[in-house]
């Protein structure tokens, strides 16, 4: 008998982590998926060229504050009848996603996926009763979270594609498009739409002021969607026009910086994906308020990815440049790249592997 899934998203990164198991759901006629979505998701299926239910409620941070949209996902329940809720997670506030597993009332299995480590909103009180996670450390963290919930390491969802993606479609496409030679050392710094921190602003002119004393190092700016438009950001920003294909800029980059950017996320697992190291990462966190930031955001005082191994975090301006030194060097750029592969984040087939224990929860 067919299994009836319900999947929302309300952002950019929830939809994300959940089309690739959509595309293989829609893909097995063992499953009929129905999907409900409010914000960018909604636009995000759609160009995907899904059916989308959209819902128009906006985020809340309390329960008590969020009765219509409970109303709207028990009906959404009722109409649909669905055997198991599965969900993307977004934060800090809470929206559809969080609504329905609150109506599910552990009658109707509910599944999470997980696009950051150790993610899981509780915001009205209730997580997933299973959460499909990225790695061994993600597994940690949110197990300490929700004891009562199962967890299932499958890789990171989202970036499953990239084992289709040929490095040499992009190679030397962000370089030329922006005028910098081949050997030049280019360290791309990632924009975030943070300037409401005045560390945000510290940790910017800092990183310049180190990278200024490389010899043969330029410095990029690339500014996030989010950000003010590229007129209004400071005129000491040496800022590129933002590209579509992400990847472009992680092949051509030597260094990525940032705050706490995906697009570390997503180097790391192009080079698990394609055997091959490409840019370092590293974490600019030596700023007092930005480490408030990051510890208020993510409930962690420390970067996944720098705990693992697969890039670094800089301390302190003075270690910067030290580190920007190191990234040339072939023994540590090799020592980086054995963690990528033994972390192996975008291990192939975290879809499918998805599908496989839906199947065993469902049918069981």
């Amino acid at each position: 008998m067919e299994k009836k899934v319900l999947i929302s998203a309300r952002d950019n990164g929830g939809a994300l982590s959940v089309l690739p198991v959509v595309r293989a759901l829609e893909g097995d006629p063992r499953f009929v998926v129905t999907i409900v979505a409010s914000g960018v998701a909604s636009t995000l299926f759609q160009r995907e060229g899904l059916t989308v239910n959209h819902v128009s409620f906006g985020d809340f941070d309390n329960i008590d504050a969020a009765h219509d949209l409970i109303v709207c996902a028990k009906e959404l329940i009722e109409t649909y009848r669905p055997d198991a809720i599965l969900t993307g997670l977004s934060g800090p506030t809470a929206g559809i996603d969080e609504a329905l597993i609150i109506s599910a009332s552990d009658v109707i299995p509910t599944f999470s996926v997980q696009d950051y480590w150790g993610d899981v909103n509780l915001t009205f009180g209730k997580g997933a009763g299973h959460y499909f996670v990225i790695d061994d450390l993600a597994e940690e963290i949110t197990k300490l979270q929700v004891a009562n919930s199962s967890v299932s390491k499958v890789g990171s969802v989202k970036h499953t594609s990239y084992h289709s993606i040929d490095p040499k479609t992009l190679k030397g496409r962000f370089r030329r498009t922006n005028g910098f030679e081949e050997d030049t050392f280019l360290v791309c710094l990632i924009g975030q739409p943070l300037w409401h921190l005045k560390g945000y602003r510290r940790t910017l002119e800092e990183a310049l002021s180190a990278i200024a004393n490389i010899p043969g190092a330029v410095a990029v700016y690339l500014p996030h969607p989010a950000e003010p438009k590229m007129a209004e950001l400071p005129r000491w920003l040496p800022c590129v026009e933002p590209t579509k294909q992400i990847l472009e800029v992680v092949v051509d980059s030597d260094v990525l910086c940032a705050v706490n950017s995906s697009v570390i996320a997503d180097a790391v697992a192009y080079a698990a994906a394609k055997k091959q190291l490409f840019a370092v990462g590293a974490y600019m966190l030596w700023d007092g308020e930005i480490m408030q930031w990051l510890e208020e955001t993510t409930g962690m005082d420390f970067v996944p990815l720098a705990r693992t191994g697969c890039a670094i975090t800089v301390g302190s301006n003075e270690q910067f440049s030290a580190f920007l030194m190191s990234a040339r060097n072939e023994v540590h750029r090799e020592r980086l790249f054995s963690a990528i592969t033994e972390n192996n984040l975008c291990a192939a087939g975290a879809e499918v592997r998805i599908v496989d224990i839906l199947w065993s929860k469902l049918s069981g």
